[in-house]
């Protein structure tokens, strides 16, 4: 993988595999982080990426960190706001920032992560800045590649192991919106291999819009695979497996709108619009790419 590849979004759950995978296929990376200062030196420096400045709400930054790469690859995203991280900020003029910047140095292949249900008519408002920005970046960067990523999982993710932890400490684990919303959940690896191949000139050229999931993922427990009622039961049984001091854990189904006040509950607003609504990939479309009236 010749070039140079800078990351937004490296020190995050998929981008520390990426940079990883990248740094062991060869490549010479950089990383663009907020807090350079912050990020964790690797023991060895030869296999370590050049970390630089890189904030995607500053010009200038961006500009300074993307000058002289060949691909960029942008998996920067929130399900939070702060005062100053907003979904309008990151996801849209964050992203058309990116973009801008990568049209004008002249990168050749600009990889932009999304999310498997990013939609301009979601409930959820992380989603729908989401597809704006996906707009915003096709608009300065028509080559862009768009990826959508499903529920993605792996060490220290944010889902299974929010979950996890709570088992661990309740006996009671909250089923949000009754536990029947689909997922198609997929491993950080192969997400990580499938962009992998997406910076390969190759494939770059054929790639337009790839939506990333893995189908069965929990194809023992035969009725409705894909709820999320299924993969908790999991999440039970290999902690069970794991430590004596789990025993039988109830699911209790409550309105969604609770779990905004539990401290530390697995839901902020955003994330229970998202839970509710089905996170599946489309069955039209060889090998999930887009296809004429997909929309966004």
């Amino acid at each position: 993988m010749a070039g140079t590849i800078t990351v937004f979004g490296g020190t995050g759950f998929i981008g520390r595999y990426l940079v990883g995978a990248l740094l062991q296929s060869g490549a010479a990376v950089r990383l663009a982080a907020r807090h350079p200062g912050q990020v964790k030196k690797a023991a060895e420096p030869a296999n370590a990426p050049e970390i630089v400045q890189g904030d995607i709400l500053d010009d200038v930054s961006v500009g300074a960190a993307i000058t002289g790469a060949d691909a960029v690859v942008n998996l920067v995203g929130i399900l939070t706001e702060t005062a100053t991280q907003t979904y309008r900020a990151i996801h849209i003029e964050g992203a058309r920032r990116v973009g801008l910047a990568a049209q004008r140095l002249g990168v050749t292949s600009l990889i932009h992560i999304s999310a498997l249900g990013a939609s301009l008519t979601s409930p959820a408002i992380s989603d729908q800045t989401k597809a704006q920005g996906e707009r915003a970046v096709r608009e300065v960067f028509p080559r862009a590649t768009i990826v959508r990523p499903s529920l993605t999982y792996g060490e220290d993710d944010h889902f299974f192991s929010r979950f996890a932890a709570i088992i661990r400490s309740s006996p009671v684990l909250p089923l949000i919106g009754g536990g029947t919303t689909r997922f198609q959940p997929v491993f950080v690896g192969d997400v990580t291999a499938g962009l992998l191949e997406l910076l390969s000139a190759a494939a770059m050229e054929r790639a337009d819009l790839l939506r990333i999931h893995r189908d069965h993922f929990l194809p023992y427990v035969k009725a409705n695979p894909d709820l999320i009622v299924g993969m908790l039961t999991l999440v039970c049984d290999r902690l069970r497996w794991t430590s004596s001091t789990i025993e039988d854990t109830a699911f209790l189904s409550f309105p969604a709108r609770i779990a905004v006040v539990i401290p530390g509950g697995p839901s902020s607003r955003t994330r229970r619009a998202r839970q509710h609504r089905l996170n599946i990939a489309a069955r039209s479309g060889k090998h999930g790419r887009r296809q004429p009236g997909d929309g966004q």
